[in-house]
């Protein structure tokens, strides 16, 4: 006989942590089925456009595109930072999602609240907006507000959240959305239901959100490594792009992926940072993993 009797339980404890009613949170396996079932139901029986910045996180607008939908895609700013007047400026009567990654990625930059704040108000109300805060925790600011508590007051507004990064439970796929419940019954509908539930990622959700010093150690240990990594790669003659998420963005030239695959060769994983010719995006680990990755980038890049 299957049992569900804790299935609602990590609802309820992310109510509780975000100060939100318990009917606005709704669960996924990882934030991808979040934005996923958001972009389902933001087209259902309603074609147009999604729009998003570009380079930004990709799973809304793929898909958009693999619904045979439109995308806008509007440029970064020349400082890598999301154009929150052109994004509401594209906008029109054919939009049906807007997507925000907030702090981006590849690029690592936060929008300022309030700017951000007026352009999910602009939206008109029967256009879903989806802020993902995948990186919200790496923020250095720990005053820096999230956009959950606007979605009180603006009914067509979704955050997704996920596990996988600062609770550091990417294997066992835990996401979640919040939004007001009517936006949230519209995504269920192409949800797998409680499929999506399993007892261990409850378990492993609810302890890892009861361990909060375990977040902000982590965020510490972050925080020191880019800083390692942002003086190497200067001393080096890089300018690193200053990142509020867990990975640092540098430029590296034409022969990026060469580097790359060299160091690959060496078990070092490090990848390009996608739609970003040129650039490198390098996860931030362990002092002894940085270290690694230094030593090694430096011997491959001068065997070039």
């Amino acid at each position: 006989r299957t049992r569900h009797t804790m299935h609602n339980e990590r609802e309820e404890a992310l109510a509780g942590h975000h100060g939100v009613d318990p009917e606005s949170v709704v669960l996924g396996v990882g934030s991808s089925e979040i934005l996923l079932t958001a972009t389902l139901a933001a087209f259902w029986n309603n074609p147009g456009n999604a729009v998003t910045a570009f380079p930004s996180y990709r799973s809304i607008p793929r898909t958009a595109e693999e619904l045979g939908q439109a995308v806008k895609q509007v440029p970064l700013t020349g400082d890598w930072q999301i154009d929150l007047p052109a994004i509401s400026a594209a906008v029109d009567d054919n939009t049906r999602i807007v997507s925000i990654c907030n702090p981006n990625n590849p690029t690592g930059q936060l929008l300022d609240p309030a700017e951000l704040e007026r352009t999910i108000r602009a939206v008109p109300n029967d256009v879903i907006v989806c802020v993902d805060e995948a990186y919200i925790q790496f923020v250095d600011d720990p005053a820096y507000p999230s956009t959950i508590s606007l979605t009180k007051e603006v009914e067509n507004l979704l955050v997704s959240r996920t596990f996988s990064k600062a609770y550091g439970l990417g294997g066992m796929r835990v996401g979640y959305g919040v939004a007001h419940p009517a936006l949230l019954e519209r995504m269920q509908r192409f949800s797998i239901g409680l499929l999506n539930k399993n007892t261990l990622s409850i378990v492993a959700a609810m302890a890892a959100l009861n361990d909060q010093q375990h977040v902000q150690r982590t965020v510490q240990i972050v925080r020191e490594g880019k800083a390692f990594l942002y003086e190497e790669l200067e001393a080096m003659g890089y300018s690193p792009l200053r990142t509020q998420t867990i990975f640092v963005t540098v430029e590296i030239g034409p022969n990026v992926n060469t580097l790359i695959d060299r160091l690959w060769e060496k078990k070092v994983y490090v990848r390009q940072a996608f739609d970003m010719e040129g650039f490198m995006r390098i996860s931030v680990g362990l002092p002894r993993e940085n270290e690694a990755f230094i030593s090694a980038f430096k011997r491959e890049r001068s065997a070039l």
